[in-house]
């Protein structure tokens, strides 16, 4: 049985909602946005819902010739259009008060008011985009162009004028005069443009924009062309010009084939048969010059372009496969559409205005049809399967300061809604309690987040602004108008001039101002440590800063320096010799001198940082020596071992803070707990609790005793019986950094990493994630312990009971909003009293305001399934209490378990390899001591197997269990795309619903999860 191609698919209307006509005294129009052949762009507001329009007015040239036939084109395709990057017909105006002619109407579309157009806002001295917003609108464009020719779409007009930008940085694909519909087959992964069976007229697409197969006069184009266009805004876009401003159609094509390469039978077959080569004998052989135009902008970046500027149309990349190039998942991320900076409106005809004729666009092309007849679309509507299930409108009109001017305001993602009507459709439903009202302050609002949950100041939320680090992209920097007041505050959000900043001397008082503390990772430290440099320097204007470091790690943790410190340990365990870890000393030693002198300038600083740096390590040799003569290295020696990488990483970022004008001292932690006698945190967990309140007070003393200085404290806090490594983990470092944040009763507490926030799924594997604005504690747990590297749950344990909130945020995206960690309300409210039993939630009032979709979708790898099978009942006394004793005397942890009557299951991580052999290989070996000893005392209460290569692909979200149906819907997802589920589990807990799966399936399931349960969930 053949499935029928896309073109022979019915056609039904889309159903969404169109207002119809309205007159044009219900609009109050206010300025011209723009003008050209197809007629003039007003911007107005309604007199009726008071939002602010644009009201594009149709040109009669010829009034003979009737009503044009792009303007009824456009018309026609937007009434049924409905995508959130796709611009929106609201309504058409007929108006017949013109004085010259009652009985012919004046017509008006009526779309949303859009603060700027790609090619004004690139004019626009003030603006510069960082690659992440470059990322955000390239990302934007190809879901737009995705959802048009998965639609049977033709825009034939693609160019930065008609990609138009809301204030919230929403993207949407405008004017579709040239625009049509086509017969041929929709865009396949990974087949390119492929080839179109009939033709279409060469008089479309701006010559700028024109890709070279319609320069030599191809009729039967396909998508390529859109994707090509797509190609220059992109290359237009790190250049702020068009990158192909040909002065003829000649011109043109010598620009193309100098960028890209001239054409040959292997980059272009057929070139030489097209129409536009006849009578060419010789062309000239260019090599292209690609790489070395666009070589500054990253690797990814040019990859991407040199498939959008492919000049094989067949093979040029089609807009489902770019979205997952690497350049969308690689470092850094797309920003979200909300954290792009704010800049005053701009557009084309602002820009045109505002230079010499001469290198205005040249003028759009009249289009026309070729080949009409039956196959011409007769249609009132999409292909059956052809429109992508986006969402229309967008989120308000560009918001003043009150001040009359449009201030470039860098808000966070939660921060930046137009009004309580113009709700996205992420938000809650009307009369709940938004994300933006819990998460952040509004723009001039008198209070801020902390007034609903928290009982002390939170106005200090730090990023620093883009001018304070290193242009590692080269891009012309422009700097901002200086005789335009801003509001950009050190914090990253915006305040007004009468909101009150601390002052200088309050905040040099030991103990005064408002504290926040930053811990930043080894990989940070490595790769960006001039950024940290800032970043403290900008936090410094409005709050005191405390850092907490981890060990340096120059570009992995494998190469790291922890991980390097316990391969010293380990040879000097061994006794393999002295050379083997002197050695590692010796890479440690010139890591951390070169790192210096790359980036401290002042030779007297470097002297003192080369001197520490040298000491510390005779100081490990001995210690290594000493190891080595007892072939032994106790937990005491291991922990001193391991606490030189934040000693020697704590000396250079202070060293490098001075060589920055920012006074700072070392905070050196290693013997803190002796010092205080402090009692082990591996005792009892009343012991223990104590223990963390002392050390926490401990902690803050020592910061408070660097005075007016920036305390830098080294992530180790001293020995602990059983080793820090082994007892709290690889996290130690974050939980040192959450007991600072409650020892100075900080007001937040950062955690820096390379990645923007926590994200709805892993953004690596998954393009269409989201950034989270915010997560609950529990949830932020889940997602740890199910896979995602977020933050230890020690650290939240401790802050979170403090109500102190914690802050994701990205060393390379310093003015994002992160993610924040908020203490639950109930948490501070006081916990309920425990039920003998509950409803369907334990707390009614978070399941009132808990979402409607989950919270993210996370995979655990490295799963082993050890299934049980007995002749005994389950329910026999005693059953599964031998089980767990069993698991327990071998020291194995269970992530989810699941029985029928006579059939246990129960799913084991490890982070090393349990077993040998893949899923085919009937001689699988057992390669853990403890796996092997806890199979064999299985073995005696009934048959045992073990199955490898599964995965655990889990769903968390507040109150996930009221979520009705999101059970069925999570397993329906994975059926439908034959994924097979080996277990499902979902306990008490609230938040979570988990099931394993085959390793293989597992990036799939993410994906396919996500789309249907995140993007598509109403």
């Amino acid at each position: 049985m053949t499935t029928p191609s896309h073109s022979a698919m019915p056609i039904r209307p889309l159903e969404r909602r169109y207002h119809g006509s309205a007159k044009l005294e219900e609009y109050d129009v206010q300025e011209k946005l723009g003008e050209g052949t197809f007629g003039e762009v007003y911007k107005a507001r309604s007199r009726r819902t008071n939002n602010v329009v644009a009201l594009k007015k149709i040109l009669m040239h010829n009034e003979k010739d009737g009503f044009p036939i792009t303007a009824l084109r456009e018309i026609k395709l937007l009434k049924m259009l409905s995508h959130i990057n796709v611009i929106r017909l609201e309504e058409m105006i007929v108006d017949r008060t013109a004085a010259t002619n009652k009985k012919r109407a004046t017509l008006y579309m009526v779309t949303p008011y859009m603060a700027h157009d790609l090619s004004g806002l690139l004019d626009n001295r003030d603006v510069y985009l960082q690659p992440q917003h470059i990322k955000c609108y390239m990302l934007q464009l190809l879901r737009g162009l995705k959802y048009l020719h998965n639609s049977h779409i033709l825009h034939r007009d693609m160019k930065a004028a008609n990609l138009l930008i809301s204030g919230d940085g929403v993207l949407k694909i405008a004017d579709f005069g040239l625009a049509r519909h086509y017969d041929d087959e929709v865009p396949k992964p990974g087949h390119g443009g492929g080839e179109a069976r009939r033709e279409y007229t060469t008089l479309v697409v701006t010559r700028w924009y024109r890709p070279p197969e319609l320069l030599l006069q191809l009729r039967k184009y396909t998508t390529a062309i859109d994707m090509w266009g797509a190609g220059c805004v992109f290359g237009e876009m790190f250049k702020k010009k068009p990158i192909l401003a040909g002065k003829s159609d000649l011109n043109q094509a010598q620009m193309i084939f100098e960028l890209v390469g001239s054409p040959t039978e292997q980059t272009m077959p057929g070139w030489q048969e097209l129409p536009g080569c006849e009578g060419v004998k010789n062309w000239i052989t260019e090599p292209g010059n690609l790489e070395r135009e666009f070589g500054r902008y990253g690797n990814d970046a040019v990859s991407l372009m040199r498939e959008l500027l492919r000049l094989d149309y067949r093979k040029r990349i089609n807009a489902m496969d770019a979205l997952h190039h690497p350049y969308f998942t690689n470092h850094p991320l797309p920003s979200r559409p909300e954290d792009i900076p704010w800049f005053a409106d701009s557009h084309e005809l602002d820009k045109r205005n505002g230079r010499p004729p001469a290198q205005n666009l040249p003028p759009a092309p009249q289009g026309g049809t070729v080949g009409g007849g039956p196959n011409e679309w007769a249609g009132n509507g999409p292909p059956t399967n052809g429109w992508d299930s986006g969402r229309g409108g967008q989120r308000g009109a560009p918001r003043h300061n009150g001040h009359g001017y449009n201030s470039r305001i860098p808000q966070g993602a939660y921060d930046r809604r137009e009004s309580e009507k113009q709700k996205h459709f992420g938000d809650t439903s009307p009369g709940l309690i938004s994300m933006a009202e819990i998460a952040g302050p509004r723009t001039g609002a008198s209070h801020s987040y902390k007034q609903h949950i928290f009982p002390h100041d939170l106005n200090s939320l730090h990023t620093t602004t883009t001018s304070q680090f290193p242009n590692t992209y080269n891009y012309p920097i422009h700097e901002p108008n200086p005789t335009i007041p801003t509001m950009d505050s050190p914090n990253g959000h915006a305040y007004s001039s009468e909101e009150s900043i601390p002052h200088t001397p309050e905040k040099n008082l030991p103990g005064g101002g408002n504290w926040v503390v930053q811990k930043f990772g080894g990989t940070s430290v490595g790769k960006f440590a001039l950024p940290i440099a800032g970043i403290v320097k900008s936090g410094l204007l409005q709050s005191r800063i405390a850092v907490v470091c981890s060990a340096r790690s120059s570009y992995d943790k494998a190469s790291g320096t922890t991980n390097r410190l316990l391969r010293a340990a380990k040879a000097a365990e061994t006794g393999v010799g002295a050379k083997q870890y002197a050695e590692i000393v010796q890479l440690i030693e010139d890591d951390h001198i070169q790192a210096a002198r790359e980036t401290i300038k002042n030779l007297d600083l470097l002297d003192t940082f080369i001197e520490q740096v040298k000491a510390e390590c005779r100081s490990l040799t001995k210690i290594l020596d000493s190891a080595l003569h007892l072939e032994e290295v106790s937990k005491k020696a291991e922990n001193k071992i391991i606490s030189k990488g934040e000693k020697l990483s704590c000396h250079y970022m202070a060293v490098l803070l001075q060589d920055n004008d920012t006074p700072a001292q070392v905070v050196d932690l290693s013997d803190i707990m002796k010092r205080y006698k402090i009692p082990s945190l591996t005792k009892d967990a009343l012991t223990k609790d104590r223990a963390y309140k002392e050390l926490a007070a401990a902690l803050g003393q020592e910061v408070l005793r660097c005075g007016d200085k920036v305390p830098i404290v080294t992530g180790y806090f001293g020995h602990v019986p059983d080793g820090l490594l082994h007892s709290i983990g690889r996290g130690y470092t974050d939980l040192c950094a959450a007991l600072v944040a409650i020892g100075t009763h900080a007001n937040e507490l950062q955690i820096w990493k390379e990645v923007d926030g926590i994200f709805s799924a892993d953004p690596r594997k998954v393009p269409t994630s989201r950034l989270l604005p915010s997560v609950s504690p529990s949830e932020a747990a889940e997602l740890t312990f199910y896979g995602s590297e977020v933050i230890h749950p020690f650290t939240m344990e401790q802050v979170i009971r403090e109500q102190i909130p914690i802050r994701i945020k990205n060393v390379m995206n310093p003015r994002g909003a992160g993610t924040v960690i908020l203490p639950e309300i109930e948490s501070i409210q006081g916990p309920l009293k425990p039920k003998i039993s509950r409803g369907r939630s334990s707390s009614n009032l978070e399941a009132l305001l808990g979402p409607k979709r989950p919270t993210a979708v996370t995979i655990k790898h490295s799963i082993v399934v050890l299934n049980i099978h007995s002749n005994r009942r389950t329910r026999a006394h005693g059953f599964l209490a031998k089980i767990f004793g069993i698991l327990d005397k071998h020291h194995l942890s269970v992530d989810l378990i699941s029985s029928s009557e006579v059939h246990v299951s129960m799913a084991l991580h490890s982070e090393h390899d349990m077993l040998t052999g893949g899923i085919d290989d009937a001689d699988l070996q057992i390669q853990d001591i403890r796996l092997q000893g806890c199979v064999e005392d299985l073995s005696e209460l009934g048959n045992v197997d073990l199955v490898a290569d599964m995965a655990i692909v889990s769903l968390v979200g507040k109150h996930l269990k009221n979520m009705t149906g999101i059970s069925g819907k999570f397993f329906s997802v994975l059926g439908e795309n034959h994924i097979n589920i080996e277990m499902i589990s979902q306990g008490a807990s609230e938040i979570n619903i988990s099931c394993v799966i085959w390793e293989r399936d597992a990036d799939r399931a993410l994906n396919v999860v996500h789309t249907n349960l995140f993007t598509f969930l109403e």
